[in-house]
């Protein structure tokens, strides 16, 4: 039962149709390229001249590098899947998906899974320039693969949200704008906490507020 459920979907053809198209866009690969090369820009403005990290630096220098790689992971994967559903209204292609012999569920997990595959690929590209931050000392193996585990699950829930906002609009630079609304609103309010209580003059008024 569990095998035919996975031969199934493995073989949707519209999980091969989303993944094989995304793979062939010339601006995948300019994404990718774009990636690597500003993480690890970042690395070499930040990696010190001598080459000496104390464990303060190292942190630091991690905090910076996972942060910028998670933001790039968040906008890319929204951008694939807030257009995955509205490009096909546009197209006037809709009606053809809900006329097929495929399922509503089989449809929607085909466009999930072709539009987080691509960025799946972008996220393991950029592996191998996270792990160079494990070379600067002070950061074991365990914090990498978590802070590797987060990214991951971010590219899942943020694709996630913009599949479900596509659903619902009719346009794509609707979709997209939405998306990326609710993405500042959702980053912000896990990430605005920790900078007002850390901040000297805020904090007072925030603890009380909070």
């Amino acid at each position: 039962m569990s095998s035919d459920f996975l031969y199934r979907h493995l073989h949707n053809p519209i999980l091969r149709r989303e993944f094989n198209s995304a793979a062939r866009n010339p601006k995948t690969a300019v994404f990718a390229a774009l990636a690597v090369g500003v993480l690890g820009f970042i690395l070499y403005a930040l990696w010190p001249r001598s080459g000496i990290f104390s464990e303060a630096n190292s942190n630091e220098l991690f905090t910076i590098f996972l942060g910028a790689e998670l933001t790039f992971m968040i906008l890319l994967t929204a951008s694939f899947t807030a257009s995955t559903i509205t490009v096909e209204r546009e197209r006037n292609t809709f009606p053809m998906l809900q006329t097929s012999l495929l399922t509503p569920a089989e449809i929607l997990l085909g466009k999930l899974c072709g539009s987080l595959g691509i960025s799946i690929v972008l996220f393991l590209v950029t592996v191998p320039v996270s792990a160079i931050c494990a070379m600067s000392g002070g950061i074991s193996a365990a914090t990498l693969v978590k802070a590797l585990s987060i990214v991951g699950a971010s590219t899942i829930v943020y694709g996630l949200f913009g599949l479900a906002i596509s659903s619902l609009c009719r346009k794509t630079y609707v979709s997209i704008l939405i998306t990326y609304l609710g993405i500042a609103i959702m980053a912000g309010a896990t990430w605005l906490p920790s900078v007002l209580i850390n901040a000297p003059r805020l904090k007072p008024a925030f603890l009380r507020l909070r």
